[in-house]
């Protein structure tokens, strides 16, 4: 609930009004509002966290980036943990949370394939110039030897 010093400060005209003509109202305005508030913050955090989150996804698997992507995950999900947080409000950021984890895992997937494949094909690319050098100098041996041989 709003504090009474807070209510001097921000509301006063309208929690004066409300309290003379309509006690009830008070009561009311102040847990829309705490609702109201609680939503800002949680959207703020999510607004914040999801596009670090998605940096930190792009580093690939590693188990550090791991264990910080699910502490950021879990700090989203946790201000949605609150008696004061509506249902409806903590069902959608569980959903949404579950397919940003979603979504990270699938980029942190392809950012590992894309890594290895990459890997794969400089060490495959490695190997077959190693073969061909080693079958250019063979070549050259044997050339070298005929025109030896011939002369």
């Amino acid at each position: 609930a709003i504090a009474s010093e807070e209510r001097a400060t921000t509301l006063r005209e309208v929690f004066e009004a409300l309290e003379s003509s309509f006690p009830a109202g008070v009561q009311q305005l102040d847990d829309f509002l705490e609702v109201q508030v609680v939503t800002r913050v949680i959207n703020m955090q999510t607004a914040l966290a999801t596009p670090q989150i998605l940096v930190v996804a792009y580093i690939g698997f590693s188990r550090k980036t791991c264990m910080v992507i699910l502490l950021m995950l879990l700090a989203v999900l946790s201000a949605t943990i609150s008696p004061i947080v509506p249902f409806d409000l903590g069902l959608i950021r569980l959903m949404g949370t579950s397919l940003v984890a979603l979504l990270v895992l699938g980029i942190m997937a392809r950012q590992s394939w894309v890594a290895r494949c990459s890997f794969f094909c400089e060490r495959s690319f490695e190997a077959a110039l190693e073969t061909a050098i080693k079958s250019g100098r063979q070549a050259d041996s044997i050339l070298s030897h005929k025109l030896k041989n011939t002369m």
